[in-house]
């Protein structure tokens, strides 16, 4: 969750504007008010979806400046939109468990009640925030069965999509619950970039939803349970093809979580009444299927557990899970254990679960990758992937009690997205005239996160140096040239921040790691190409004082680089950056070249290459060319190392070693 739209005085031009502003609140008042003439300010959430019905006709969104909001809500005015400042800066809550008796005291508010916030009608709209049902599950949990305190109907729901909820869409949102945490009883949604957490069952019903790119984290509980907990209690209709579906995501645990303990699911059948009776609903055929998803260690060998139900006879029956329509597909992770519980999908079976299907006719505004994609780059993934190989690989650690101070800055924001950077700032350096390095990270154009290299940015600034890590928009968000902008906007931030930060506005260079490379040697060779640059700078504004090229491929045109991006049985993720296969798009792909631009202003530059050839190509013809040129460069091959080899701790420090010395000599032939 790392990109988020601008706070609501930041974003201009809205049709509809309303921000929340409480005395605890902090709200710069007069850029609310100059978010236009309909801007207004309400005393709490619930007064502005009051407001709402005034302007149902057009999307009524509520910014919520960060602060603790305790309320309680129902959305049941179509397009209402929420948007935070993020989900640790803006925090909506509130406490309600299924047994606990409403205000009026004349009933209790069961769990389909019990949640913080229920959407009753379509296009509801969620953003950087976190919406958390804050009920003492633990304390709860840890009495004794037998203790008159205990709390029977314990479940206590954050968000919950009820009857008349459609095309919900959550991003950069995280769900904080205990037991049935995420209630989607009915519609469709796309959860992306989201966290959701809990114990039990937490998330279930009998709606459609795409988990994309987000993470499902089981929490800690006290006492003995076998299983530990749930993450999904799928209760889907026969008749609906998909029910719950998590694409390129992570399931993950708190600290404490044992490993072995906990289940993808249970078939819920949920108690019904029915002419002949009440019992579990016979045609609530649960489907859950985890396609590219990492799998932390708590995760069973047995992958899926039955649910007891009531039968028609009033005897209480086992549902088993090869009954529902549970499934896994390329599965990664200590937790992804081969069993012949855990039913795999083939890629022809896949082709129906694809993500637009699973959404039918609806075309949310994130673009959907397909399901047969890799999953996303993590390093963990990277991890399992090499153990085998290389049994004492461990991932590097971010050095505890380094003598660097970090700040996390906000360099680059428009048409309501915000680019964020980690800053590493060396203590003990004197704070004037310091080089610096920016950090682009991989993952394919698609994936990956700045958080990824912290442990880089952490060694190289207790060497001296200014390091930024930055966000920069991925394939998923906007295709190319987008990404090569934003890095550009990063170097031009950073120098215009030169001063405040201790950095010589004339040494800023940058480093990419594999796809994050080629997107670097793009930045660093095109500064005099009108097409790369931003439309707000001139050429040349961005340009880089040096480059760092990490297991980058730099010659997209090679047949060699082609082999690899630009198979017709496999998806591209180099064609899905620039928008298509090479056949169709040869301007773009000439254009994503950085050998195609390497010009007398290209930078100095150091190549470190694993031990794998894929990406080299273009290296030999990008030093030879800068050799012509009399512009200095370096090449580094570390031996027996895989392509990712700067997550670990194995090789980490002596890529820095190489980093610092050429930085170095870069700045030592400055001043000669």
């Amino acid at each position: 969750m790392a990109k988020r739209p601008a706070t609501a005085w930041l974003l201009l031009g809205l049709a509809i504007a309303s921000c929340v502003a409480r005395a605890d609140i902090t709200c710069d008042y007069e850029a609310c008010v100059g978010l236009g003439e309909d801007s207004r300010f309400y005393p709490s959430i619930q007064s502005a979806l009051e407001a709402a019905a005034e302007n149902a006709q057009r999307p009524w969104r509520i910014y919520l400046p960060p602060g603790e909001y305790r309320e309680k809500l129902v959305i049941d005015q179509p397009s209402i939109q929420l948007i935070g400042a993020g989900t640790e800066h803006s925090k909506l809550h509130f406490d309600a468990y299924a047994g606990q008796a409403k205000p009026d005291r004349a009933d209790t508010w069961t769990t389909w009640e019990s949640a913080t916030v229920i959407v009753r009608a379509p296009d509801f709209q969620a953003r950087d925030l976190s919406i958390e049902n804050r009920f003492d599950y633990l304390a709860n949990d840890a009495r004794a069965k037998d203790d008159p305190a205990r709390i029977r109907h314990s479940q206590a729901v954050a968000l919950m999509a009820d009857h008349g909820a459609d095309r919900m869409v959550l991003e950069r949102v995280a769900l904080h619950g205990y037991q049935d945490t995420l209630f989607l009883l009915a519609g469709r949604s796309l959860i992306h970039d989201s966290l959701v957490t809990g114990t039990v069952d937490f998330i279930f019903g009998a709606g459609i939803a795409l988990f994309l790119d987000s993470e499902i984290r089981m929490r800690r509980r006290p006492g003995e349970h076998q299983p530990l907990g749930y993450l999904t209690a799928a209760s889907t209709d026969i008749a609906n093809p998909h029910g719950f579906v998590f694409l390129n995501s992570r399931v993950t645990r708190e600290q404490g979580v044992p490993d072995n303990s906990t289940s993808l699911g249970r078939p819920w059948h949920p108690t019904t009444q029915f002419s002949d009776g009440r019992y579990a609903d016979p045609d609530a055929i649960g489907a859950v299927l985890f396609a590219n998803t990492w799998m932390d260690g708590h995760i069973g060998e047995q992958g899926w557990h039955s649910m007891s139900g009531w039968a028609k006879d009033g005897t209480r029956i086992a549902f088993q899970p090869g009954d529902a329509r549970f499934y896994e597909f390329s599965s990664t992770g200590p937790g992804a254990h081969s069993s012949d519980a855990r039913r795999t999908l083939t890629n022809k079976d896949l082709d129906q679960h694809i993500a637009q299907q699973v959404l039918g006719d609806w075309t949310p505004g994130i673009p959907l990758p397909p399901l047969t994609e890799a999953g996303a780059y993590l390093p963990e993934r990277e991890l399992a992937k090499h153990r085998k190989q290389w049994p004492q690989l461990r991932l590097a650690d971010t050095l505890k009690g380094a003598a660097v101070a970090t700040h996390t800055v906000d360099y680059w924001g428009s048409e309501g997205l915000t680019l964020s950077a980690d800053l590493y700032l060396p203590d003990g350096v004197p704070a004037q005239n310091r080089p610096a390095l920016i950090l682009v990270h991989g993952g394919g154009w698609r994936s990956g996160s700045r958080e990824f290299l912290a442990p880089m940015a952490l060694r190289l600034a207790a060497q001296g140096v200014v390091v930024m890590t930055v966000d920069y928009r991925l394939s998923r968000e906007a295709l190319f040239p987008a990404a090569v902008f934003d890095v550009k906007r990063a170097i031009s931030w950073l120098r215009m921040q030169a001063h405040r930060y201790g950095v010589d506005p004339n040494r800023i260079a940058v480093l990419g790691t594999s796809a994050g490379a080629q997107l670097a040697s793009l930045v660093a060779t095109s500064s005099q190409v009108p097409a790369l640059t931003p439309p707000e700078q001139q050429p040349g504004e961005a340009a880089a004082w040096a480059l760092v090229n990490m297991d980058g491929v730099v010659d997209m045109m090679s047949e060699h680089t082609r082999q690899f991006e630009d198979r017709p049985d496999k998806a591209s993720a180099f064609g899905l950056w620039v928008g298509g296969r090479y056949a169709d798009r040869p301007q773009q792909w000439a254009l994503a070249s950085p050998l195609s631009h390497l010009d007398d202003h290209t930078p100095p530059t150091l190549f470190i290459n694993s031990a794998q050839p894929r990406f080299h190509s273009g290296r030999d013809a990008f030093v030879a060319e800068l050799s012509r040129r009399q512009i200095d460069s370096a090449v580094i091959t570390i031996d027996d190392t895989p392509h990712t080899f700067w997550l670990f701790d194995l090789w980490l420090d002596q890529a820095v070693s190489h980093i610092t010395h050429f930085l170095q000599r870069v700045k030592q032939a400055d001043k000669g």
